[in-house]
């Protein structure tokens, strides 16, 4: 519940602006049963920010969402000795989400376990 009131409370005034990328993807894909469906994948680049959740903001509703770490190609793994890199993504069905229009929120955790939310500066429409 913290962690929803961080993007319930914040003012996209007054917040600071997220300083990455952010993408989002509508796609259709087979479900389990074999069905067609829409899915939405977002992704961010986050330039050494460590982005946990992502939410979704409309005047109706706050979702979070994990963000999940993309892992490195072998090549820039070996080569920045990491096996992950600042990029993030998570899908989800669309059929999950009400329909409504939405801010995108980034919620960062700094190294002593504090979360801060930003404004992506990107909304999504979902109907």
């Amino acid at each position: 519940l913290p962690l929803i009131n961080l993007i319930k409370n914040g003012n996209k005034n007054a917040n600071e602006k997220f300083k990455g990328t952010l993408d989002t993807t509508m796609s259709k894909a087979l479900t389990i049963a074999q069905e067609s469906k829409d899915r939405v994948l977002f992704k961010a680049k986050s330039e050494g920010r460590n982005i946990v959740y992502f939410g979704l903001k409309s005047v109706k509703n706050v979702f979070i969402f994990p963000f999940v770490p993309v892992p490195n190609t072998v090549i820039k793994a070996l080569i920045s000795q990491s096996y992950y890199n600042f990029d993030f993504s998570y899908e989800i069905w669309k059929e999950k989400i009400p329909a409504d229009d939405y801010e995108v929120w980034l919620i960062e955790k700094d190294r002593f376990g504090n979360f801060k939310a930003v404004i992506s500066q990107k909304n999504i429409r979902l109907n």
